[in-house]
């Protein structure tokens, strides 16, 4: 569904990596607050929104990255990045078993 007014966006029921929103909006999702979505928590969070949220996707718009920190920032950011094992596993088993 095309957005009116808004040129190349579409009303879409979740978007990867950015989005933008009002804190109200936010909060009255949620988030669950079970460790093992303190890191990975995306796909949870758009399932809960919908239905509650208005979400778009505008393929005309770019965001980026500031690339202009120093390498021990970077490489501080690039460990953060990183997911081990044990934390998916810990989100699986929580994600399996957390309505039972």
């Amino acid at each position: 569904h095309i957005v009116p007014g808004f040129p190349g966006c579409y009303a879409v029921d979740h978007t990867e990596n950015f989005f933008l929103a009002t804190t109200a909006e936010v909060k009255a999702v949620g988030f669950d607050p079970h460790r093992a979505q303190s890191r990975e928590a995306h796909q949870e969070f758009f399932t809960a929104a919908l239905g509650r949220l208005r979400i778009a996707v505008c393929g005309n718009i770019i965001v980026g990255h500031n690339k202009t920190t120093d390498s021990a920032d970077n490489k501080l950011y690039e460990k953060q990045r990183q997911t081990h094992q044990k934390y998916k596993t810990m989100k699986v088993k929580h994600y399996l078993f957390k309505d039972n």
